[in-house]
């Protein structure tokens, strides 16, 4: 991995995006960080304004999110945002309200994703699923997250993986990788800490418990192509969190 592959999800910042004043100011600052590609989440935005601002900043959005169900029932509309936003992968962000509770139903979802990736992998962009806990459950011996993609093809469904989120649902971050050799794009670089409490919070990158020097090799060993830095929480001013997950990403060796 080189520092051109790293990008920064920017619901990082999500309280500093509330007018396109502020998310150019905002924008600039992780420029100045040192980043130079973003990962766009689905906000309410005027897409033409934001790869206004992305030109005018000097940044590029490799990927985007958007609202799964839209993803789903809107593909069309979705395709127009990504193309004016110039991305290259698309992403399935969370199964909200889809019952995962059975195997048919994990199978009945992922025939959707894989139809869904199919129209997207016809228009040139890329369709990726993005992992949380929940995929990590096991119904009859097989987790939701190996059934859903055991039954896409490879070429119609990629993945972005979350370490954080692999972590907390007790998978093994080294495994899932490797089990996704020539399918896994992106990753979202996240640290896993335990507070004063004992419960699981969210960290910058060198911070908490996860060794990102494996698993950076890892993801670069199975064809990784983007280094996404998030934080779901911080706990303190987020740009500052930002620059020092940067900052210690660049260091590792």
């Amino acid at each position: 991995m080189n520092k051109q592959q790293l990008a920064v999800q920017i619901h990082t910042i999500r309280d500093y995006l509330g007018s396109s004043k502020e998310i150019e100011k905002s924008l600039q600052k992780i420029k100045a960080i040192g980043f130079n590609t973003i990962e766009l989440f689905p906000y309410d935005f005027n897409y033409r304004d934001i790869r206004k601002i992305l030109d005018d900043t000097e940044l590029t959005c490799c990927s985007m999110l958007a609202a799964g169900d839209q993803i789903l029932s809107e593909p069309e509309k979705v395709l127009e945002n990504i193309k004016i936003i110039g991305a290259e992968y698309l992403i399935f962000p969370y199964p909200r309200n889809i019952d995962l509770s059975s195997e048919q139903n994990v199978i009945e979802f992922a025939k959707k994703l894989n139809k869904t990736g199919e129209f997207f992998k016809n228009n040139n962009v890329q369709f990726a699923y993005h992992n949380h806990s929940i995929e990590f459950q096991k119904i009859n011996s097989n987790t939701i997250f190996d059934m859903i993609y055991s039954n896409c093809n490879p070429d119609f469904l990629k993945a972005e993986i979350d370490c954080y989120w692999v972590h907390y649902g007790g998978g093994n971050i080294l495994e899932v990788c490797e089990k996704l050799t020539n399918r896994m794009p992106l990753i979202h670089l996240k640290d896993y800490a335990v507070d004063n409490e004992g419960k699981p919070v969210f960290a910058e990158v060198g911070k908490g418990n996860l060794n990102f020097c494996q698993i950076i090799k890892a993801a670069s060993k199975v064809g990784c192509k983007w280094f996404i830095v998030e934080q779901d929480q911080c706990y303190c001013n987020p740009f500052d969190a930002l620059k020092y997950s940067y900052n210690y990403i660049l260091e590792l060796k």
